[in-house]
């Protein structure tokens, strides 16, 4: 993970039996606060934020690199979905 003073650039690696994949992702600290008001760690967000998009698509369907806030273009429901789970 590196950070700045506008957020977080985390290198995610998921790996499954059957396909391996690493992924750069960005979080802003705006996105962050407005989602998880800081109740959970920025790992486990992001972990979360991918649990999200594997429960709804394969690891290689998942863009090699991508800010959260583009989630929401592809699933609208993921804000409220990521502030219940």
């Amino acid at each position: 993970m590196i950070e700045d003073e506008k957020g977080w650039v985390f290198d995610v690696l998921v790996q499954s039996e059957l396909e391996k994949t690493r992924h750069t992702v960005s979080l802003s600290k705006d996105d962050y606060i407005s989602l998880t008001t800081k109740k959970i760690s920025t790992e486990d967000f992001v972990k979360r934020c991918f649990q999200f998009l594997l429960d709804r698509e394969s690891a290689s369907q998942i863009k090699e690199s991508f800010d959260i806030s583009e989630i929401s273009k592809y699933f609208p429901e993921f804000e409220n979905k990521i502030k219940n789970i």
